[in-house]
C-alpha cells in the first residue's frame, strides 16, 4: 500500500490505536512500503504514528519477504 491510500491509513491507525499493547509485549512496529521518507513523514506526522515508517523505493525488503505481488 502507498501513504494516505485507504487501506494504509486503516492498518496505520490500527496499530497507532493498539500501540500500548504491543509496546507492553516488547514487540516494535514498524511500516514499510516504497513511498519516500518525506511522504512518511508527512504521514506519520498527520496520523500521530508513534512508530517508524521505513522507506523500500527500490523494493529490496519487499521482495526478501515476498509482499510486492
Amino acid at each position: 500500500p502507498k501513504d494516505s491510500t485507504p487501506g494504509c491509513t486503516t492498518e496505520g491507525q490500527d496499530f497507532r490505536d493498539n500501540y500500548s499493547r504491543f509496546k507492553r509485549l516488547n514487540t516494535i512496529i514498524l511500516g514499510v512500503s516504497r513511498d519516500s521518507l518525506a511522504s512518511h513523514e508527512k504521514f506519520r506526522a498527520k496520523h500521530r504514528f508513534q512508530f517508524d515508517l521505513i522507506s523500500d523505493a527500490d523494493e529490496k525488503l519487499c521482495r526478501k519477504f515476498d509482499v510486492i505481488r
